[in-house]
């Protein structure tokens, strides 16, 4: 096999040996390098110092480099450095509370469990079910927070994120607590914040708002969250910023949304979790999980869905979140103590019922040719209205941009609205398509008049409507120079297709408005009042006789309430 050979590199077999710190291993023949490696090695042994047999002795006694430790002593040493300085519970843990507040040993274990993972990972999920105080054990962490670091409290400040909706009930809790370095703003006035570097600690409620890194709201999170602080720590580098993102729903949607939630606060290619390079980790899920869009077979998508999601819930989710549930409250003895000192009982919570409503003789086939027009076959609905841009000819045309993905996407979201509001209630829907029809008829008084107003942002039909042409003329000139939406167009400008689809069109909304018109029944609402009566209070469910009504139009809701 010749002189010899020289083997050379450190396999290391972990993760970070595999990622970030991989070497090759090598064989070397040549002389030159046998000849140097051989000296290099005889030099060093030369240099070694004999170990006694007493030594190996002491260290297998005075370390844990030893075989006599038992399972259990094993198992318990997992827990302890899985779960650190967390797995002390200690009830002073959280301090004094204001007037009106409990010790509750399951906040205590949140707040503890949170500033552990806020430290290690600079961010963490507060994910726990509504009603278990997640806004109590936020502001817990962040008075923590600032009475264990090296920031004067009075400099260093606290960003708090919220939708407007929450305001008052954050300053209250906050107030209560003592926490007075902090700033309030909602969720879309972030590009108001100036000097980002003073706020060492930022606290997102409902952060699954912000999970599309192409929402213009996620870019100035993004950048708020990244900025360094004006703190520097003790090695001269400046602190990076905490994080606490509140949702209820961290394993939201799909993995790209969990990603951008996770990179507001962990290093996309050096994180602090079991996989360092999280885009990689993210990247394969993301493109495995749009392969599935294109699958037909339902089974295999569950099947192959499930396995995706599991993998970043063990992975990333997991280490990162701070989660209890109702159910774990009323497993776990110390936290059902708590339930009953403060005489909490949870709700049972049935699955949804659904109620079905008939349709007589007459709306039957009503409701069944109204679908047909609005979504399908020859005589159809083809929402012309909605995609004058995208009809107009080239040298108009050119001043929007994206014009026929525009106007195609306003189409698809009128139609989606007629479909949905045939559902949510009669009288809703015959508004709507009254609406719909009057604006397409607008439209067509226009082409007669010889004179298009193309104003997006102008109420153009209600002055079309009132016959004040002349007063929307004026208006449109003066309002021209400031709006670059603005256009006046004559017929010529459109393509011709343009007009015969906008008389298609108000032939089935015109058919459709006189036949609804003629609709006097509601059976879904006789049906709902019918349930109100009977069934919706019955005190062995409904124990404090409130109910809710939720629905997608204000219509419907001013409809049911008169």
């Amino acid at each position: 096999h010749g002189y010899g050979s020289v083997i050379t590199g450190s396999s290391n077999l972990t993760v970070p040996g595999l990622q970030r710190n991989f070497e090759f291993n090598v064989e070397l023949r040549d002389n030159s390098d046998i000849e140097f490696a051989t000296e290099t090695f005889d030099s060093l042994w030369g240099e070694a110092i004999d170990i006694e047999i007493e030594d190996v002795v002491k260290v297998k006694k005075e370390t844990f480099l030893n075989d006599t430790f038992t399972p259990y002593e094993v198992y318990l040493k997992f827990l302890l450095e899985f779960f650190g300085t967390s797995i002390d519970f200690n009830p002073n843990s959280v301090g004094d509370l204001p007037k009106g507040f409990k010790k509750l040993s399951y906040q205590v274990d949140a707040v503890n469990d949170g500033f552990l993972k806020l430290n290690k990972h600079g961010g963490f999920f507060l994910a726990d079910v509504v009603g278990l105080g997640k806004t109590v054990v936020a502001a817990l962490i962040a008075k923590r927070f600032f009475y264990t670091n090296d920031f004067p409290s009075h400099i260093s400040k606290t960003l708090i994120i919220i939708p407007p909706v929450l305001k008052a009930n954050w300053e209250d809790t906050l107030n209560k607590f003592k926490l007075d370095n902090y700033h309030i703003i909602s969720n879309g006035s972030l590009h108001k914040v100036r000097n980002p570097e003073q706020y060492d600690l930022i606290i997102v409620d409902e952060a699954h708002k912000f999970r599309s890194d192409s929402a213009e709201m996620y870019n100035q999170l993004q950048k708020l969250c990244k900025t360094e602080t004006q703190h520097r720590l003790a090695d001269g580098s400046l602190a990076d910023k905490k994080i606490i993102l509140i949702s209820a729903t961290p394993l939201n949607n799909r993995p790209e949304d969990i990603a951008n939630l996770v990179y507001l606060f962990q290093d996309s290619k050096s994180s602090t979790l079991g996989v360092i390079n999280l885009q990689r980790f993210f990247r394969t899920h993301i493109d495995s999980f749009n392969k599935l869009k294109k699958v037909t077979d339902s089974s295999r998508v569950n099947r192959e869905v499930k396995i995706i999601y599991e993998d970043i819930r063990k992975t990333v989710i997991e280490p990162l979140t701070v989660r209890r549930t109702r159910t774990d409250l009323e497993e776990n003895e110390a936290y059902k103590k708590d339930l009953f000192s403060q005489d909490i009982k949870f709700p049972k919570v049935g699955v949804p019922e659904k109620i079905f409503y008939e349709l007589d003789e007459v709306l039957d086939p009503l409701y069944d040719k109204t679908l047909a027009y609005l979504t399908r076959g020859d005589k159809r609905l083809n929402y012309y209205r909605y995609m004058a841009i995208k009809y107009l000819i080239p040298e108009k045309k050119k001043k929007y941009a994206k014009a026929d993905l525009i106007s195609t996407q306003l189409a698809k979201i009128m139609k989606t609205m007629l479909v949905k509001r045939i559902d949510s209630s009669f009288h809703a829907f015959t508004m709507s398509l009254e609406r719909y029809a009057k604006a397409n008829s607008n439209m067509l008084k226009m082409f007669d008049k010889g004179i298009i107003f193309i104003a997006p942002n102008l109420k153009v039909n209600e002055y079309i409507e009132n016959g004040k042409e002349e007063e929307l003329m004026e208006l449109v000139l003066q309002e021209m120079e400031n709006d670059p939406t603005i256009e006046i167009c004559a017929p010529s400008d459109f393509e011709p297709q343009f007009l015969s689809g906008l008389e298609h069109d108000q032939e089935i909304l015109d058919e459709l408005v006189k036949e609804w018109k003629n609709v006097n029944e509601d059976p879904k609402l006789k049906l709902f009042i019918v349930y109100l009566k009977t069934k919706l209070f019955d005190t062995s469910k409904n124990l404090e006789g409130k109910l809710v009504v939720f629905s997608e139009s204000k219509e419907t809701t001013a409809y049911l309430e008169k």
